[in-house]
């Protein structure tokens, strides 16, 4: 028993050895490092993981940043990403974790801690507290940028600030933040997470994302007193074109009193726009009522608003205004105070096509009763929607609005293609609009029972019969049911 007690002790002994020794090779850069590099500050900010021999060995996956100088935590992120981009780091254009959850708060930032020389590719950690912020951050492809939580890390708009808060890429040809391509900007990767922006009631936007497609996501986070957009979802053109196609999802997002919640705009001259992965949890609150207010504009198609509650603004979501919106869905959208005036708005916004730089006809809504011009919106689909004030559902393309005075909640509205002028294929559960409905008895009664004109009713069972003539299908006319012969 001693005998292999004391072998197990040798055998763990010479393990350890042999890790340290390699360990302490890959921190000296032995093997790991270019020709003619050192080590020498290398490592500063670096996480211990153990002590060996020669000393204190770290981990350049994880760098604490502030460790790494006496500067704010702008100027120290910066330099832990600077750090990442020279030849002789161990994860030279490399990915690596920037911890600055040291960093005491408040800060003042000055400068965008994202603006380096050459492309880095990181997750940064931000502390719990106040960053005030004096100009926007521009955030490069594969970043990811952490807070505590969206009550808890606070990027503030300094006095004086302008423009976008955090912009999910950048475009241009000359660039280093996104992958180019003719000059199409592709900023993949980028994600932000658990944590609060406060435009401090300037003309500022909070996040906008023009330019990042593939695995771009924006989850919990709060967007509050910004005058302008609160997230942006949209496209550029021109020498820095590009557009945010199938990013997302983008979930768990609150804003008070910003001036627009959300646009997700869609349009770009070739009409080929695919769509986001949806939004899926969204809180619209504002104060500041307005006639003209809209909480989302949802100008894009292929898009799915999931879990929506808007109070205050006078238009909830305004559907296609300004681009095409086909094949949208809207779920579980609730409106509440006094303020909203329609809570989900179908718009008669039209877009040109056929002409140079414009989209085909082909790629628009069918829209028979107009000339070289198409409805933005069809294919519309709505499943739950509840309002308190106003009306429920306004659509302007068959100019009927349902009130939520008489219907508060509608449980399914489906508006198809326009088949003519005025004409379009729709079905809907709500009473205050003509629906079908289905039963094995006759109707309540055939006469002056208030159905809507144009209603069906189907009756399928053995007690269809009045006046001894059996019917199974009944239309309503000013409010009272007739037989179909």
């Amino acid at each position: 028993m001693l005998r292999r007690h004391f072998a197990v002790r040798i055998w763990a002994l010479a393990v350890m050895v042999l890790s340290i020794g390699t360990y302490a090779a890959f921190a000296q850069g032995n093997g790991n490092l270019p020709p003619g590099c050192t080590t020498s500050g290398m490592n500063q900010g670096a996480n211990v993981i153990y002590s060996s021999l020669s000393g204190v060995v770290g981990s350049n996956g994880v760098i604490d940043a502030s460790a790494l100088g006496n500067g704010d935590v702008c100027t120290e992120i910066s330099a832990a990403l600077t750090a990442l981009t020279t030849s002789c780091h161990p994860y030279a254009q490399g990915e690596s974790v920037i911890d600055a959850r040291g960093f005491a708060t408040p800060q003042n930032c000055g400068i965008n801690p994202f603006a380096q020389s050459a492309p880095t590719h990181a997750t940064v950690l931000l502390p719990a507290g106040t960053i005030n912020i004096s100009v926007p951050w521009v955030l490069p492809a594969r970043t990811r940028l952490i807070g505590e939580g969206a009550q808890v890390t606070i990027l503030k708009a300094a006095s004086g600030f302008s423009g976008d808060m955090i912009d999910m890429g950048q475009g241009g040809i000359q660039n280093f933040y996104c992958t180019q391509a003719s000059g199409f900007a592709n900023c993949n990767g980028i994600q932000v997470e658990h944590l609060g922006l406060d435009g401090s009631n300037y003309v500022v936007n909070g996040i906008v994302n023009n330019y990042g497609e593939e695995l771009n996501y924006v989850n919990d986070v709060e967007l509050d007193n910004l005058t302008g957009v609160a997230l942006t979802i949209g496209f550029s053109s021109g020498l820095d074109s590009g557009n945010a196609t199938n990013s997302g999802p983008y979930t768990n997002i609150a804003s008070n009193n910003a001036g627009t919640c959300v646009k997700i705009s869609g349009g770009n001259a070739s009409g080929g726009y695919a769509g986001t992965r949806g939004i899926y949890g969204l809180t619209c609150t504002t104060t500041l009522v307005s006639s003209t207010s809209v909480a989302v504009n949802l100008d894009a198609s292929n898009t799915t608003l999931e879990n929506v509650m808007i109070s205050g603004f006078h238009d909830g979501i305004l559907v296609g205004q300004n681009y095409p919106a086909q094949n949208d869905t809207l779920k579980n959208i609730y409106g509440s105070g006094t303020g909203i005036a329609k809570l989900l708005h179908i718009s008669t916004g039209q877009t040109s096509y056929g002409a140079t730089g414009q989209p085909l006809a082909s790629q628009l809504c069918p829209s028979p009763s107009l000339t070289n011009v198409a409805f933005n919106v069809c294919d519309l689909t709505v499943l739950v929607a509840t309002s308190s004030a106003g009306s429920v559902i306004t659509d302007d393309l068959t100019s009927d609005s349902i009130a939520a005075s008489t219907n508060p909640t509608v449980a399914m509205y489906s508006l198809g293609e326009q088949q003519a002028s005025g004409v379009y294929a729709r079905v809907t559960t709500s009473s205050a609009l003509p629906t079908w409905y289905s039963s094995n008895q006759v109707p309540p009664s055939t006469t002056g029972n208030g159905c809507k004109t144009g209603s069906l009713y189907s009756c399928s069972g053995t007690s269809c019969a009045i006046n001894s003539k059996t019917t199974n299908l009944y239309a309503c006319t000013n409010g009272t049911w007739y037989r179909v012969k």
